[in-house]
């Protein structure tokens, strides 16, 4: 999920241009005293070879309550080698969160989970899917998130990028980064998070390997079956990277980029406003590209009062560019932005910041900066073409290598979505072929991967897998909606406030927010029943709304 950080990761590179390395070292790795050996690899050179490299025996995970969040969820730090060519030497803490089977008498094992990034966080991943995540997954397995190396609570990466007035990150703050984190950027790299990965399934105490990998998250989960194909019982990987990357260590070409080097954003852009123009649910009517035209065009020149919201920031373009950015990942936003540049045009900036508000508070500037940090690093230590941001980096210990057919027990299955513009659906089928044994399901969708996403259809196809290892038909196609034909008909489903994905979405997010069931489900069923397309925007965004009477209120406070 490259895009979402681009503008920081830039700032990075052209400040990385002019930095050497430092050996002090201010992290928080567990170290010996001794120094890990940097395995000195070029492009061209062979990969390292793995045969022969053994990893140590670890113990079980002593689970206990988690500090951060109530029972039934249970933490636990498993401490794996810095270095796996030394492994008596340094070492990192993972940090893992768990939710036990719900029926320990059925259960299968665990089903790891990683979001991608790199740099992204499985704990928060687990945390935030369990709410959506199907029944019979949920009573079978364990769900399991970790923090990968380096990342989230996971010995991360210390390092505080602030910004400079040019929106930048001052060369002086970078090289310290470099040098408090000189022994663990080396370390960084998929192949030894694949490493952990096999780590973890020991510490758990499975057999073979469960696992559900997103964006990046695929790249780790295919090296894990290069490296451990006997240790492979099923794989999801959903939004696949380009998986000739690896290739691109060994040789200098143009058409090898990195994990993220072919994206569609515009295609997007594109799907969105013909959607929103094909959509009788959609405010913008027919004319949904002008209507985007015309409010690009007035910001160019001013702000846009957020009249709804006191005391709140106006509309910029910044702003409508940030919740963009979040529609070309998720279509769910797609209502909401429809209704917010409706509302915009007519001089209220309300709904479009209140999205961009929400976005920002799910995640605390600090997490962002590390995040923002640890995907740099982590490409850094992945890729050994020194030629780009990376330069002044340590050398990558062993870097990403190139993804073959191998021998595994189960094929893997590997999901596409149309509109995905982060990882376009093209590579699902590249993904597929480069690893062999593997089937490829298709969902006509829009945003970036496709479980989870509403659609019964692929939850079932992967429920059914993850479960009982059914392998569905090759090059399956799971329609847009469930209960939609096509056409117009997807495009009214996709555009309703009210349409019943949405209010489901809302009453699982109640009640992670502590509502209860009954309360969000009755609130749902009125709120379909009383409350106009826009009205149900400010609500589900909490955008005061003087339109809501009463006598509506009254209604409303019936569910109390």
């Amino acid at each position: 999920m490259r895009a979402r950080w681009a503008n920081n990761l830039a700032a990075v590179c052209a400040a990385g241009l002019l930095l050497a390395a430092c050996a002090e070292t201010g992290s928080d790795v567990r170290s010996s005293g001794a120094s890990p050996v940097q395995l000195k690899f070029h492009v061209g050179d062979p990969f390292p070879d793995q045969a022969g490299l053994a990893l140590p025996v670890v113990a079980p995970i002593s689970w206990h309550t988690c500090a951060d969040k109530p029972a039934p969820w249970q933490c636990g730090e498993l401490a794996v080698p810095l270095d796996y060519h030394r492994p008596l030497l340094d070492t990192v803490t993972l940090a893992l969160t768990r939710l036990p089977a719900t029926e320990q008498t059925r259960r299968i094992g665990s089903l790891v989970v990683n979001p991608g990034g790199p740099g992204g966080t499985g704990i928060s991943l687990a945390r935030s899917i369990a709410p959506t995540m199907p029944v019979e997954i949920l009573s079978r397995f364990d769900l399991v998130g970790f923090d990968p190396r380096g990342v989230g609570q996971s010995d991360p990466l210390q390092c505080d990028l602030r910004s400079d007035p040019n929106n930048g990150y001052d060369p002086s703050i970078v090289r310290k980064c470099i040098r408090d984190n000189a022994m663990l950027l080396p370390q960084l790299g998929t192949v030894n998070v694949a490493r952990d990965l096999e780590q973890i399934r020991q510490a758990v105490g499975d057999r073979q390997l469960t696992y559900l990998g997103y964006s990046y998250g695929t790249a780790l989960g295919a090296v894990y079956a290069t490296l451990f194909p006997g240790k492979v019982r099923a794989i999801v990987l959903d939004g696949s990277v380009n998986p000739t990357a690896g290739q691109a260590n060994l040789e200098h070409r143009s058409d090898l980029p990195d994990f993220y080097g072919v994206q569609y954003f515009d295609r997007s852009r594109r799907r969105f406003l013909a959607e929103c123009s094909l959509a009788t649910t959609c405010p913008l009517g027919a004319h949904a590209a002008t209507a985007l035209d015309t409010l690009e065009n007035s910001l160019g020149g001013e702000a846009v009062p957020a009249t709804s919201l006191p005391g709140a920031d106006s509309l910029t373009s910044d702003i409508l560019q940030q919740d963009f950015f979040a529609g070309y990942y998720n279509s769910d936003y797609w209502p909401y932005l429809a209704q917010g540049i409706a509302e915009a045009n007519a001089g209220d900036g309300s709904v479009l910041v209140a999205i961009a508000g929400k976005l920002a508070g799910q995640e605390s500037a600090a997490a962002k900066s590390q995040e923002s940090f640890a995907n740099f690093a982590i490409t850094c230590a992945d890729f050994a073409d020194r030629s780009g941001g990376c330069n002044g980096w340590p050398l990558t210990a062993e870097p990403m290598p190139a993804l073959k057919p191998v021998q595994r027990q189960a094929p893997i299955l590997v999901l596409g979505t149309d509109g995905d513009p982060a990882t376009p659906v093209e590579q699902a089928k590249v993904m597929a072929k480069t690893m062999g044994n593997a089937v490829t399901v298709y969902w006509t969708g829009d945003g970036h991967t496709a479980f989870l996403r509403g659609s019964t259809c692929i939850d079932n196809i992967v429920s059914e897998y993850l479960v009982g290892l059914a392998i569905p038909q090759n090059a399956l196609r799971c329609p847009e909606s469930d209960s939609a034909h096509g056409g117009r008909d997807a495009a009214d489903q996709l555009f309703s406030m009210g349409s019943r994905r949405r209010l489901d979405a809302y009453v699982r997010r109640a009640v992670v927010d502590g509502d209860s069931s009954e309360h969000a489900t009755c609130m749902a069923g009125l709120y379909a029943g009383i409350l106009t397309q826009s009205q149900l925007a400010h609500v589900f965004l909490g955008v005061p709304d003087r339109t809501v009477s009463l006598e509506i209120r009254l209604q409303l406070s019936t569910c109390s």
